[in-house]
């Protein structure tokens, strides 16, 4: 939980292209992703 924090802090940018991986298999989980990213 501390790693994925930090890296979402500092790069914004690649976490939104994780964020669309995951969506793809997990549709519900991108909603949390994206939220985070923000």
């Amino acid at each position: 939980m501390s790693l994925g924090h930090k890296s979402t802090a500092s790069h914004t940018l690649p976490a939104k292209i994780i964020c669309g991986r995951v969506f793809v298999q997990k549709g519900l989980k991108l909603f949390h992703c994206v939220s985070r990213a923000q």
